[in-house]
Parts: C-alpha cells; structure tokens; sequence
C-alpha cells in the first residue's frame, strides 16, 4: 500500500492493484468465499451496497467479488489499526463517528457526491456496528444510511454475509473458513420513491434477515 500512489496511475488501475492484494490476504486467512446472486449486481451505474455485519473483515469480501472501484464508510475507531488508514484513503473512504451528528451527515453527503460524480459503489452497513448475539441476530438499520444515496435515486443491493464472526473468534481455530455473500435483488427508484428512509431500512433489514435464516438452517 505505501509504495501505491494514487497520482501515478488511474483509478482503476490502482483498484485492480489492490484487488490482488486483498484476495491474497483472504487466501491466507483461510477463507473460502461462496457466492450467490451475482446477477443481481447493477451494471449500469453507481449504487449502495448493504450488508449485515458480522466481523471487521467484512468489507475484504467485496474487494474479491468486484473488479470495479468499490469503496467503504467504516468506524472512526479503526483508524488506529496499522494501514487501516492509508488503505481507506487509497479508496476514497470515509469515517463514521457515530455520536457526532454533523459530522456523520459530511460524511453521509461526501459519498453522494461520490457516488454522483465516478463510478463508485459504497459499502455501508446500516447495522453501524458488528453483531455480537450468539446466534446471530442482526442489529436495527439505522435510516440515515439511506438518506443521500436515495437523494440521488441509485440503486440499494441488499447483502446478505454469513460465516465472517468465525474468522477471529479466538475459540475456533480452523484452517478454513467457508463464508457465504449472497447479493438479494436490488431496490430501485420505482421501488422505494413512496418509501421513507425508516421503511427503506427496514425493507432491506427484513430481506437480509430473512436470507440470513435460510443460510442458517441450512448450515451453510
């Protein structure tokens, strides 16, 4: 990452570059990512990704799933992992610091302006934080998320993550990990128009909760 620089090369470039390195490091954590609903992913323009969350290698599945510039909004408090910060920078990142309002809504409008301006898919999740239930309720949506993204009227992909929260649970100690990300259809302008952003939320809550389970009683 530090020998990357962003004005030497382009964008895309840049990302491809990146894209190798991360699929590297999932190879050497061991997971085995298993992937449904590939062709619900728009083609044609920007949109908002929304996952459930279980784990802080979350975001590093969809550096291995996309080809094409993908970006995140995550905590402010990671900014203090080694490289975090150089990395969220490469990919035109955000932080969130959750109890700052103001602040949360700069950033909420930075990736609008994005998302309106390049190429760019963000990844938010709307739960805010990992979920720490056993068995692995997901936590309410915060409507805010939705807010900018439907200003601009881009397309929202539910995403449904299964199998992350086993990776760096200190009880578990197996070479592999399988982890399923199944992309749900995706909630258009026509779907959500009449739609506030607090029914916008929970319309996308229930449609990854609801994968969640299937994935569950499977034992996927």
């Amino acid at each position: 990452i530090y020998k990357l620089r962003r004005n030497k090369m382009s964008r895309i470039r840049l990302y491809r570059k990146l894209n190798r390195y991360l699929k590297y490091v999932c190879r050497v954590l061991g997971l085995e990512i298993h992937v449904d609903g590939i062709e619900n992913i728009p083609l044609e323009d920007s949109f908002l990704i929304t996952p459930n969350h279980q784990s802080l290698i979350d975001p590093l599945l969809f550096f291995c799933v996309f080809d094409d510039p993908v970006s995140f909004a995550c905590k402010d408090s990671i900014k203090k992992i080694p490289v975090v910060n150089d990395f969220v920078n490469l990919i035109d990142g955000c932080y969130l610091e959750r109890d700052k309002l103001r602040q949360e809504i700069m950033t909420m409008k930075y990736i609008r302006d994005i998302m309106s301006k390049k190429h760019v898919n963000y990844i938010i999740f709307p739960e805010g934080t990992r979920t720490k239930d056993p068995n692995l309720k997901m936590n309410d949506f915060k409507s805010g998320a939705f807010k900018y993204p439907m200003s601009i009227e881009k397309k929202i992909l539910p995403v449904c993550i299964n199998g992350t929260n086993r990776v760096f649970n200190k009880k578990i100690k197996d070479k592999k990990y399988p982890i399923t990300v199944s992309f749900l259809p995706p909630i258009s302008k026509q779907e959500y128009k009449n739609l506030s952003t607090s029914e916008v939320s929970e319309l996308v809550h229930d449609r990854i909760e609801n994968r969640l389970n299937q994935v569950l009683r499977k034992g996927v």
